[in-house]
């Protein structure tokens, strides 16, 4: 049965938006900005040369960026770059530092990072979700599909990636697989608007999607 929908466009996949495992949430928003005077200033306690400590501080930095808090991308950028000075092979610095050039706009610098992610850990979660948004927002969509689908099946509590793993099939008229991987992401969220919606949509006759 034929899948009427037109090649996903970028809009329609939902964009990197955490590297803490809660990855690609939908739809794309982040909390709103505050201001400089509002946020806080972290510095490692007690003072220490310890460079673990500099790789969680520059997390942490991160993690503030990632929430929406605008003030501190310049200070994650810092000290991420700092810590990958001392740690150049390390995979949860490299998907933290894609996140935020990714958010930027960098979109080829973000890709070389999450495959070195990758490369260091096969089973780097955000970095594999993440570059799939980022191969099928360049129409690449069989890399994107496989990236997700090994994803979704190591995690299927991610919804959001199962629903992007959905669309993907969908665009390459794989109506049945498609509808199998709503049906997973159903099963663990169950009163999910999108999924719910797409799988209207593949139930229909004929069996059709829409952004």
């Amino acid at each position: 049965m034929a899948c009427h929908m037109p090649a996903v466009a970028s809009s329609n996949i939902a964009h990197t938006q955490a590297t803490d495992h809660r990855i690609l949430r939908t739809p794309l928003q982040g909390a709103p900005a505050r201001s400089v005077q509002a946020l806080a200033q972290l510095r490692r306690f007690p003072p220490t040369d310890n460079k673990d400590s500099d790789r969680d501080l520059a997390l942490a930095w991160q993690s503030l960026a990632e929430e929406g808090m605008e003030p501190a991308v310049p200070e994650a950028e810092k000290y991420l770059r700092a810590a990958l000075a001392e740690r150049p092979d390390d995979a949860t610095l490299l998907t933290a530092m894609a996140f935020i050039v990714q958010k930027r706009g960098e979109t080829r610098q973000a890709k070389s990072m999450y495959e070195q992610a990758l490369a260091q850990d096969p089973l780097a979660t955000v970095a594999a979700a993440n570059l799939g948004v980022i191969a099928a927002q360049a129409g690449e969509m069989d890399r994107a599909i496989v990236l997700w689908k090994a994803t979704f099946d190591r995690q299927p509590a991610l919804s959001a990636i199962g629903i992007n793993l959905a669309k993907a099939l969908c665009a390459k008229s794989k109506v049945d697989e498609a509808r199998v991987e709503v049906r997973r992401v159903l099963d663990f969220n169950p009163d999910l608007p999108d999924a719910e919606k797409i799988w209207q949509e593949l139930n229909t006759s004929p069996s059709k999607c829409s952004p």
